[in-house]
């Protein structure tokens, strides 16, 4: 097939060249078979005609044969009547013998016929081109003798040519009709191709898709001119889907380009907020340590009379207060911005909140001379259902910020319950320096400050706002700010209230809140328990310490060494019908740890209260020892008013009741002050609230006299590379040392046990031992007999 298309060369041919070749090819081996057949048929035909001739001549001949075939005159004469046959051109007559007795030949001058071999039986030969037709003569049963007929076959050539003629000009007609038939058809065929290959170079030339070719016909040409059609609407369907699909890219594109360009300004914004912010907060936590360093180095001159010792320990508190406000910014912006910042909605008085704010802040409002007023509008529920220590928190912000920023007049903090919304809401309206539309529009974006040259001089962290503003709408309310240059400012702050539905309404708020007694924070006082406490606790320091706090406040304290121990007798005393009335479980224990042991208790059914101390104070620690069934929680170092209130909650669910504390002259007094001995600028300081009680100097003393077996413990397990030892000790002088008045001890006990439980490189874990060491080493200088360092 491949050569017969090479052949016609069809794969170059157009359309119409094709039709015509195909016509014309077709019409001419037509054309040759059907003369091929006529030849070949007329052929056959003339020679059946020319044997049967000869037959009818050789039975007419041997009808006139004498049995007698010796007379050769009369077969001569018998012969010679051949003549009249014109396609017989040679006879011969044999007798029985097969002796030629006559011979007839039409041709005299040609080359005589030889005579064939003598045959009995009649026969066909073909013998140099003519046909022989040998013919027994009989007689009866016998043969008498043979008549030998040769035809001459010219006449078939003659035919022949003729017929070639006919052929040729048969085919010159059919050709010409063929093609003329094809020119035709041609036409009905290519002109619809045509039109599609137009149509087709149009819609690659120009791009259009909505061109149509109309169906000329109603056959196949029709059927592809309709799919051209559909093609093309497919195609241009496509096509606009494309442009649209490449438009909506390149649109999504540039504003991707957009969004990124402008994370990439909010980024670079936020990194050179947090880059002032670091550069500021230096400077914040700077400022309260310098002052906490000098004051305590004034603390090491002995000549210090007890008002000017008294002084400086007030400015270390307050200077410490203050760095601990910056902290806990900072952990909450960490908390809110990690999504680990999480709220409680309990029954909460907001008339008892305000009451509380206005005690911690009056203060500060009449060092600058500056009127502070609360005001309502409209009655005020009893109790809504918020975070009390949360709102707190907001209120003491907003109105710090305002008494900070404002050098006259003074603040006032509106009410206002909206009982559409449910929200109740907190106006704190100062009479400062204001704000501009700029400054007020970064006011609450994280390390934002209004103004660095005022916050400088004002001072804060940048993050209140901030953390107001989440916690605000943590707990279904907002922060909103409103303020002029030179004007002042009003931040409102609203909360959602819960269901009021049922709570009773003060209609005369202010009235109700000017009625509540202040705290007495100028006069220290102490907790008075009465309770049965089972303290569960491995380290020697905190069980005396824990157990002095709360003998001094009237409890009765028995000590468990680890979790098993406190597991068996929290239930050895219900059996003895005494059960505790509160269990402190440490939760960092041998044998049995506090987990364990709590949920142990809670698995027997044990359903007194627990309250769990850890010196872990990590986001999910409370939550951890919640889940393991303690009622509450609280951090080691100790703070014993929180660890009194609690246990005093606890225990009997009253109010507490306070009694005086020994003033700082009354417990100096019991003691004697000899000068130094030792050389005290190297001393570590002592907080010195511990200094002014005899019963805590003489555990100080003794947590002093510990820090040395420690310290070799230390220095062994190091040397060994006893990671579990070092843990353990490092957890406890952690969990001790700041209850015994040394902070610094535990945060570099803490940081120890961080690098130790995180596989820290061992370089920098021995760096923070050697840092804890020295502080050992200087507080171990420290003799409470002879006066605080």
């Amino acid at each position: 097939m491949k050569s017969f298309k090479t052949l016609l060369k069809l794969n170059k041919l157009s359309v119409a060249q094709r039709i015509s070749q195909i016509a014309i090819t077709s019409t001419l081996i037509s054309l040759l078979l059907a003369s091929t057949m006529y030849t070949t048929f007329d052929y056959i035909s003339f020679k059946e005609r020319i044997k049967l001739d000869l037959q009818t001549t050789a039975t007419l001949l041997s009808t006139q044969i004498n049995s007698d075939l010796t007379n050769a005159g009369s077969g001569d004469a018998l012969l010679d009547s051949l003549t009249s046959k014109p396609n017989i051109r040679s006879a011969i007559l044999f007798d029985r013998r097969g002796v030629e007795v006559s011979r007839f030949e039409r041709d005299e001058t040609s080359e005589p016929w030889k005579s064939p071999t003598y045959q009995t039986r009649p026969k066909f030969e073909d013998i140099e081109g003519d046909l022989v037709y040998m013919f027994p003569l009989e007689r009866g049963r016998d043969v008498v003798g043979a008549l030998y007929l040769r035809a001459d076959m010219d006449e078939r050539f003659t035919r022949l040519v003729q017929q070639l003629w006919l052929f040729v000009i048969v085919l010159v007609a059919a050709v010409a009709i063929a093609f003329s038939m094809a020119s035709v058809f041609r036409k009905a065929i290519t002109d619809p191709i045509d039109r599609l290959t137009i149509a087709a170079k149009l819609v690659s030339d120009e791009q259009d898709f909505s061109i149509n070719v109309d169906r000329s016909s109603d056959d196949e040409v029709g059927d592809l001119t309709d799919a051209f059609n559909d093609m093309l609407w497919e195609i241009g369907t496509r096509n606009h889907e494309l442009l649209r699909a490449h438009d909506e890219l390149e649109a999504r594109v540039e504003k991707r380009t957009r969004d990124l360009a402008d994370e990439k300004e909010r980024a670079e914004m936020a990194d050179r907020a947090k880059t002032e912010f670091l550069a500021n907060m230096s400077h914040e936590i700077r400022t309260p340590m310098t002052a906490i360093l000098g004051y305590s180095d004034l603390l090491l001159n002995p000549s210090l009379d007890d008002s000017e010792r008294v002084s400086s320990i007030q400015t270390i508190r307050r200077n410490g207060e203050h760095l601990l406000t910056i902290i806990n910014d900072i952990l909450d912006i960490s908390k809110i911005e990690a999504g680990k910042m999480t709220v409680e909605r309990i029954e909460t008085s907001p008339i008892e909140i305000l009451a509380d704010v206005h005690s911690l802040m009056r203060q500060k409002t009449s060092e600058k001379n500056l009127t502070f007023e609360f005001e309502f509008e409209g009655a005020v529920p009893e109790h809504i259902t918020t975070d009390p220590t949360r709102l707190r928190q907001m209120l003491v912000n907003l109105i710090g910020n305002a008494i900070k920023f404002t050098e006259t007049g003074g603040v006032t903090v509106a009410t206002t319950v909206d009982l559409a919304t449910r929200r109740i809401s907190f106006g704190v309206k100062d009479t400062g320096i204001g704000m501009t539309e700029s400054q007020l529009h970064r006011v609450f974006q994280p390390f934002e400050q209004a103004d660095s040259s005022t916050t400088r001089r004002s001072g804060g962290t940048g993050l209140g706002l901030t953390i107001t503003q989440s916690l605000a709408r943590m707990l279904g309310g907002d922060v909103t700010a409103k303020s002029m240059r030179g004007l002042g400012s009003v931040f409102t702050l609203s909360v959602d209230t819960g269901d009021l539905e049922g709570v009773t309404w003060i209609d005369d708020p202010a009235q109700q809140m000017l009625e509540r007694p202040d705290d007495q924070t100028d006069n220290p006082e102490q907790v008075k328990l009465t309770a049965r406490v089972l303290l569960a606790e491995d380290g020697l320091d905190n069980q005396k310490l824990i157990s002095y706090r709360l003998r001094q406040a009237g409890a009765e304290v028995e000590i468990a060494n680890n979790g098993a121990v406190a597991h068996d007798m929290a239930l050895e005393a219900i059996d003895k019908g005494a059960p505790f009335s509160v269990i402190l479980m440490d939760m960092q224990m041998p044998i049995m740890d506090g987990y364990t042991a709590t949920a142990k208790l809670r698995a027997r059914g044990y359903a007194g209260p627990i309250i769990a101390l850890t010196a872990h104070a990590m986001s999910g620690d409370r939550d951890k020892c919640i889940d393991a069934g303690c009622d509450d929680y609280t951090t080691k170092p100790i703070k014993v008013p929180e660890l009194l209130g609690l246990v005093h909650r606890y225990a009997t669910g009253g109010e507490l009741e306070m009694v005086p504390m020994k003033t700082g002259d009354e417990a100096s007094s019991s003691s004697s002050r000899a000068e130094p001995v030792v050389d005290t600028s190297k001393r570590l300081p002592l907080i010195s609230e511990y200094a002014d009680d005899p019963d805590m100097e003489e555990l100080v003393e003794i947590f002093l006299q510990s820090l040395g077996e420690r310290m070799e413990q230390i220095r062994s397990s190091w040397d060994n590379w006893d990671v579990d030892t070092l843990t353990r000790i490092s957890h406890q002088l952690a969990g001790a040392a700041g209850g015994y008045g040394y902070p610094s001890i535990t945060d570099a006990s803490r940081e120890v046990e961080r690098l130790l439980k995180g596989n820290q490189p061992r370089e920098l874990t021995e760096s923070a031992l050697e840092h804890l060491w020295d502080l050992c080493e200087r507080a171990k200088l420290v003799d409470i007999e002879q006066g605080v360092a």
